[in-house]
């Protein structure tokens, strides 16, 4: 592992001093842009390692203050570990700054240190009130209770006082996970003659190694990592909080926009629509109406959305300042993102922080009125940090009936990976509330209940309509039932309804278990006359149609001809061509008495024996040949041997 143990990001006001005092922490000048140095502005991200008095090192992100550059300073927002605002103690607190504040409020930052600069500039009772100003501004934010110190990036006061609190604060933070997919949202690119093309960005979840495969979103263009540098350092790996560049084999810097992310392939989603978890903000000037655009940003990236509360607004107008609840919202574009995301929501026009939340869903279904309840019981499940992942995957599994969802699907959806994501559908097969299918696809058991009477009432609605036979054709029993229920869902489904409801598979069909043929006191009139009928005519029996033509008053003449042939009073021959029993039995006993003693007959022989025409020789003839009384032996045939 790393030794580089945190991330800490600036935060503040213009001209309050946040890139001289990166400088007097750190001993580099994060303005590198010659623009910069000439305005004495932040335009674009900075970085700088840092090392504290533990020996603890980490990174610092240099944002920029001027409210024209919000978008970048949430860019290097994402993924820092500790926050570092600053306010000038001449100045106190201004518009961007808490517009900052709100932002990392909204990120759910909850360790930070404010840093009042310029202590060397006021007197000690203006430091104080610039103090407590600060203090008060935090209260009800999530940076509320962290520590206030005066310091100056000039003469050096406090300097040693902020390094201390910073370190005292990593001391206490938890580390992230390096478990899940790598993510890397995108911050900088850039081509390097001899190396080729270079991102840089700050590892938010994951982990990933020289040589690794790594696919770019959104667009899903796989490459390869060539090499690493994490903070500035030559590496092996890259993890979690860490400042990190990696050099991409075979790409050119324009298939890398801002904005994009680098991640694990197959394990990230690339979605236009998300559930989230929204506060608007007390302080915005206006109303939401559903369907209004705002600006949303998540990562590093940025495309306008579509708003629907999902919840019910507190207004029949939309939202209103100081709301809180689920929001759905629609993007223009898709963008790289994964449940727990922070995402910050702005205005079109004028361009101001109004709110912003978390991603409960990354590929939510389309959010419609009549199924608001439904929508929210899964949020509720999605949203809860108690749960667990199987509960999670089960609330899944049971909003998305009747369709199967692929395990690598649910590994997208809930950003764990594969391996996680077995073990919770392990767990819920074992208890019974899922099943996978043959396709590799889950299922949840519930689903049995949605079509347990659907296969049960076809089946002995069918029974009921034709007594005659053996059961339901499977896949008409299947098209039989509402929604699309594929294949292997409906076998999985079949075998589980079979099994407590009594239903038997006889050669495809399906019927109930004891169930047999009963045909009423007309049909049996009916079976009778058609059996006559083609006890008359013997081996030279019609063809179908023509039969059909003969009892062209009978609807139901195919299940009364095939009760006859499932119960032998007639032989089929071929598809088209039956012939009652008692002819069938005597010519088998002719053809025995006239090939007995290994005598031979050619088609022509077996056409004078019969009499029958060759239409109706030939079948009959393969007909022997398949129930093994007779094989064929070049052009004549001789009785099969025991």
């Amino acid at each position: 592992m790393s030794s580089y143990e945190f991330v800490l990001g600036t935060a503040g006001h213009i001209d309050h001093g946040k890139t001289t005092l990166i400088r007097a922490l750190t001993g580099v000048d994060c303005d590198r842009l010659g623009e910069e140095k000439e305005r004495g502005i932040t335009i674009v991200l900075g970085f700088a390692p840092i090392q504290l008095p533990s020996g603890r090192q980490g990174g610092v992100v240099d944002v920029p203050g001027h409210e024209r550059f919000v978008r970048t300073m949430i860019a290097g927002a994402i993924g820092i570990d500790l926050a570092l605002l600053v306010v000038a103690a001449d100045e106190g607190l201004m518009p961007q700054t808490r517009e900052h504040l709100a932002i990392l409020d909204l990120l759910g930052v909850r360790r930070g240190v404010v840093a009042v600069t310029k202590a060397d500039m006021v007197d000690e009772e203006l430091l104080e009130l610039a103090c407590e100003e600060v203090a008060e501004e935090l209260a009800d934010t999530s940076l509320a209770g962290a520590p206030v110190v005066p310091c100056s990036g000039i003469s050096g006061q406090g300097l040693d006082e902020l390094r201390e609190t910073i370190d005292g604060l990593v001391e206490g933070q938890k580390q992230r996970s390096s478990q899940g997919p790598f993510r890397l949202p995108v911050d900088r690119v850039f081509s390097l003659k001899g190396f080729g093309t270079v991102v840089t960005g700050t590892c938010i979840s994951g982990g990933v190694s020289r040589g690794e495969d790594v696919e770019i979103l959104p667009g899903g263009r796989k490459t390869r990592v060539r090499s690493i540098e994490v903070h500035g350092e030559t590496s092996d790996q890259a993890q979690p909080s860490r400042r990190t560049a990696l050099n991409l084999q075979g790409v050119a810097t324009e298939e890398v926009p801002r904005g994009a992310q680098v991640v694990t392939p197959g394990l990230v989603n690339e979605s236009s629509m998300m559930d989230l978890t929204f506060r608007y903000l007390e302080s915005a000037p206006v109303t939401l109406p559903p369907g209004g655009q705002v600006r949303v940003l998540t990562g590093t990236a940025e495309a306008i959305g579509t708003v629907d509360p999902v919840d019910e607004p507190d207004s029949a107008e939309g939202i209103e300042p100081g709301w809180a609840g689920s929001l759905q919202i629609r993007l223009d574009r898709p963008l790289a993102v994964a449940r727990g995301d922070a995402v910050i929501v702005r205005r079109i026009s004028p361009i101001v922080t109004i709110g912003g939340g978390r991603v409960i869903d990354p590929t939510p279904r389309r959010f419609k009125r009549k199924q608001r309840e439904r929508h929210l019981r899964l949020l509720d499940v999605l949203g809860d940090e108690g749960a667990t992942l199987d509960r999670r995957i089960l609330a899944l599994l049971e909003d998305a009936e009747p369709a199967p969802l692929l395990p690598a699907l649910l590994a997208r959806r809930m950003a764990e990976s594969s391996d996680r994501i077995g073990e919770a559908l392990d767990l819920l097969v074992d208890s019974g509330e899922t099943f996978v299918l043959s396709d590799g696809t889950a299922v949840a058991a519930t689903v049995l209940e949605r079509y347990r009477d659907g296969i049960t009432a076809a089946v002995d609605e069918f029974h009921a309509s034709f007594p005659l036979r053996d059961g339901v054709p499977r896949n008409q029993l299947r098209t039989s039932l509402r929604g699309d229920v594929g294949r292997a869902l409906f076998e999985a489904l079949l075998e589980r309804v079979a099994a407590s409801e009594g239903l038997d598979d006889r050669s495809g069909r399906i019927r109930r278990q004891g169930f047999s043929r009963q045909p009423t006191d007309a049909q049996r009139a009916a079976l009778k006359g058609i059996a006559d009928f083609y006890r008359q005519v013997g081996l030279e029996s019609p063809r179908l149609a023509e039969t059909r033509a003969t009892f062209s008053e009978r609807d139901d003449l195919d299940d009364l001809l095939g009760f006859l042939r499932d119960t032998g009073e007639l032989v089929r021959v071929t598809e088209d061509l039956l012939v009652h029993r008692d002819a069938w039995q005597a010519l088998v006993a002719k053809v025995r008495q006239n090939l007995a003693g290994g005598a031979e007959m050619d088609p022509v022989t077996f056409k004078g024996l019969t009499g029958l025409s060759r239409k109706h020789a030939i079948p009959i003839l393969e007909l022997l040949d398949r129930q093994k009384i007779t094989v064929r032996v070049g052009n004549v045939r001789r009785l099969r041997e025991e």
